[in-house]
């Protein structure tokens, strides 16, 4: 049994403005979080008022995540370089 992962439009914009193979290492990253039993175990949550979303790492990029227990969802939020990722996200949660 494994979870399902969405992207978000936003997500998919990065996806595609990066070059394919780092593109295709983050899928695959995601992947393979996606077939584990808990999703949990190979990402780290955000603190502060941004607890409720979950960081991964793929080289010098992360990839911000929602999971959903309920629905057995991993929702992707957002993908960037490691400098500028979670400037981004805090200003994405404070709309």
């Amino acid at each position: 049994m494994g979870w399902t992962v969405n992207y978000t439009r936003t997500a998919v914009r990065d996806l595609g403005s990066l070059p394919g193979e780092m593109a295709g290492k983050i899928v695959d990253r995601i992947d393979d979080v996606a077939l584990s039993e808990n999703p949990r175990t190979s990402g780290k949550n955000l603190s502060g008022n941004l607890a409720e979303y979950w960081r991964y790492r793929v080289g010098n990029f992360r990839v911000i995540c929602s999971i959903k227990d309920s629905e057995l969802e991993i929702l992707v939020i957002k993908i960037g370089d490691r400098k500028q990722i979670y400037r981004d996200v805090r200003r994405m949660s404070s709309k």
